[in-house]
C-alpha cells in the first residue's frame, strides 16, 4: 500500500518534496531497505532511529511521551511532525491513491489544508472546544491527506488535548459513537483551529464511501471500503504508471 500511495502521489505532483518514510515498529530491516532502494534520497527511519530523534524533544512532556511510547497513533501523529526540518508538513495514510495533480495541497501556504472527512469524527463539540481551547470551530478534517506548517506543532497544547481525551466520560462518548481510542484528527484540528488559519480541500479529495472515482484527484480508501482500494484504486494508478496487471487484477468496464 505505500509503494502504491506515493508512487501515484509522485506521478501526478509537479512540486518537489523530502519524502520522509517511518517505521512504526512493524517493519523488518528488508522492508527498510527495500524502500530505500525504491525510493531513492528517501529519509527512512527505522524504530529505533526515530526514537532517538523524537525522544530528547519529548522529554519534558511525559504523558505525550507516554502515549507515543504505547500507540500506533501517537506514533503515527508524532513522527510526522518531528522527523524532518521543511516548512510544511503533508500528512499521507498509504491507504491514499492519487489520480490527478494535488495543486490544492500546496496553495495558499500559510494556511493549514485538509481533506474533508465524510462524517464528524473529532473528540470535542464547539462548546468543548471553546472552553478547553478558545475556538469554537474545529476543522471537520481527516488526517489521511494535509499539508499544515511544522512549526504550529506545540507539545503542550498536544499535551492538554491528550489529557482531555483521556477523561472517562470523553473516552465512553467516543466508544459511543465508534471514535477510536486517540484519535490523530482531533490533534490536528486543535492545532489547525488555535492558529486560525485552515481550509478544507474540495469535493476531488474524497474520503471512500461509495464506489467510483467521479473526477477524483485522490482517495482516501478508509474501512469499511478498503477493499475499494485493491478493486477500483490500484487498477487505475497501475493503468497511469503503464504497469501490467493480471487479467484479473484490471479496471473493469
Amino acid at each position: 500500500m505505500l509503494h502504491w500511495a506515493i508512487r501515484s502521489f509522485f506521478l501526478h505532483c509537479d512540486t518537489a518534496c523530502q519524502l520522509v518514510i517511518h517505521d512504526d515498529g512493524s517493519c523488518r530491516p528488508e522492508t527498510l531497505d527495500n524502500f530505500r532502494k525504491t525510493f531513492v534520497g528517501a529519509a527512512v527511519y527505522s524504530r529505533n532511529e526515530a526514537v532517538s530523534v523524537i525522544a530528547p524533544q519529548l522529554n519534558q512532556f511525559s504523558e505525550l511521551y507516554r502515549w507515543w511510547q504505547s500507540s500506533f497513533t501517537g506514533i503515527k501523529w508524532i513522527d510526522y511532525y518531528l522527523l524532518g526540518r521543511s516548512k510544511y508538513v503533508i500528512f499521507l495514510d498509504t491507504d491514499v491513491l492519487f489520480f490527478g495533480p494535488p495543486n490544492e495541497i500546496f496553495e495558499n501556504p500559510s494556511q493549514a489544508v485538509w481533506m474533508r472527512d465524510c462524517f464528524e469524527s473529532l473528540y470535542f463539540d464547539s462548546e468543548d472546544s471553546l472552553r478547553l481551547f478558545g475556538v469554537r470551530t474545529l476543522p471537520q478534517l481527516n488526517s489521511g491527506l494535509g499539508r499544515i506548517p511544522r512549526d504550529w506543532f506545540d507539545p503542550s497544547l498536544a499535551e492538554k488535548v491528550l489529557m482531555h481525551m483521556s477523561a472517562p466520560e470523553v473516552v465512553k462518548r467516543a466508544k459511543n459513537i465508534g471514535l477510536p481510542t486517540h484519535d490523530d484528527q482531533t490533534f490536528n484540528a486543535v492545532l489547525s483551529a488555535c492558529n486560525g488559519n485552515w481550509s478544507l480541500l474540495s469535493e476531488r479529495y474524497q474520503v471512500a464511501t461509495e464506489p467510483g472515482l467521479k473526477g477524483a484527484i485522490a482517495k482516501h480508501y478508509v474501512t469499511p471500503r478498503r477493499f475499494l482500494l485493491f478493486e477500483e484504486g490500484i487498477p487505475r494508478v497501475a493503468a497511469h504508471l503503464e504497469l501490467e496487471l493480471p487479467r484479473w487484477l484490471r479496471e473493469r468496464g
